[in-house]
């Protein structure tokens, strides 16, 4: 019993003194887990990325995706948004499904409702979070720029 207790603070002393590259198993672990194709989830966005995910908030370019999976699918952190992108995540972050899946019609007419964004572009115009171009115009694709962002966001 006494060689035991004294292997047990032999092996305690030398694993007390392990060289800082020595890594933790969980570490390691969360290092390579993906929450998406091109986010691992070490990344310094990626709590914040999980937590949109987790809140059916984002789901990634699922067009792109090889497959059904998170882990297939892309999110692209370093792509810029568009301002259909922003309003999706607006809106889902602050209105509930019942009232998006009942919005009809935008009123821009670059916006179907069949299109991916229509109900939540349908549902900010109603909110007034977004109002449109002077040409009556939404423009979906268009990459929102800092001062519109901060209109959308403020709402």
């Amino acid at each position: 019993m006494k060689r035991f207790y004294s292997l047990l603070l032999a092996v305690l002393a030398v694993t007390a003194q392990l060289p800082p590259f020595v890594v933790r198993a969980e570490t390691v672990a969360k290092a390579t887990v993906k929450i998406f194709a091109d986010v691992k989830a070490d990344e310094d966005y990626s709590d914040s990325i999980q937590y949109l995910r987790d809140h059916n908030i984002v789901s990634g370019y699922q067009a792109e995706a090889a497959g059904p999976s998170a882990l297939e699918t892309p999110f692209r952190p370093d792509y810029t948004l568009n301002r259909a992108e922003l309003v999706k995540m607006m809106v889902k972050s602050s209105v509930d499904e019942k009232t998006i899946a009942e919005c009809q019609s935008s009123d821009f007419p670059d916006v179907n409702k069949d299109d991916w964004f229509g109900p939540f572009v349908c549902v900010a115009k109603q909110k007034g979070i977004v109002k449109g171009y002077s040409n009556g115009t939404f423009k979906p694709a268009q990459a929102v720029n800092f001062a519109e962002a901060s209109k959308i966001i403020a709402g």
